[in-house]
């Protein structure tokens, strides 16, 4: 009886950028629910803290945007977290271009 061939996988490490990248994005998605709350709490009279808020998390998530497409650089590491970071930072740049381009 032949005996089954096993595989075994090297285990990669995470790409660094890509970790930081997905770390961007759950910052400017708690950034997001915390806006949303206090604009909700203020009846949308919150001004312009809700303004500055806003403003750093869309920087952020251009920032972690970028680190997740330069996180694809990274030899011989697993470019999940970059993957992941990079879509979410990506749809969070265009819902906070959304909202400053219609004025809410």
């Amino acid at each position: 009886m032949a005996k089954k061939q096993k595989y075994k996988f090297a285990k990669k490490e995470y790409a660094k950028k890509g970790v930081s990248s997905s770390v961007f994005a759950g910052v400017t998605l708690l950034l997001f629910l915390v806006d949303c709350i206090l604009s909700f709490f203020f009846r949308g009279t919150a001004g312009i803290f809700v303004g500055a808020i806003a403003m750093m998390a869309m920087l952020f998530s251009v920032y972690g945007f970028y680190l997740g497409l330069s996180g694809f650089s990274e030899k011989g590491t697993s470019h999940v977290f970059c993957i992941l970071g990079a879509i979410v930072n990506g749809i969070m740049m265009v819902v906070w271009l959304a909202l400053f381009l219609i004025g809410v």
